[in-house]
C-alpha cells in the first residue's frame, strides 16, 4: 500500500511497490510510514547498519528471497 508522498518520503516507488527511489530528505521512518512497513525491517532488508539514505539510490521495500535469508546471522 502506498499512502502517497509525505514529509521524509517523497521519492517514487515502482509499479509493484517492491523498490523505492530515495528523494532528498527521505528517511527509513518516513518511507516506512508511507508504505506501512516497519522502519527497522526496511533497514534490515536493505542490509543497513545506519539510517543513512542517499538521494537517487534505490532501496527494496520487501525482501526478494525467503525471510529466513535475512535472519540467518541472528543468534538464537
Amino acid at each position: 500500500m502506498d499512502a502517497g508522498a509525505k514529509e521524509h518520503a517523497t521519492g517514487t516507488a515502482n509499479d509493484d511497490l517492491t523498490e523505492y527511489v530515495v528523494a532528498p530528505g527521505d528517511t527509513f521512518t518516513g518511507i516506512g510510514e508511507r508504505f506501512c512497513i516497519d522502519n527497522i525491517h526496511l533497514a534490515m532488508i536493505n542490509r543497513r547498519d545506519s539510517g543513512e539514505l542517499y538521494a537517487g539510490e534505490t532501496i527494496r521495500l520487501f525482501p526478494d528471497g525467503a525471510a529466513a535469508d535475512y535472519f540467518a546471522d541472528v543468534p538464537e
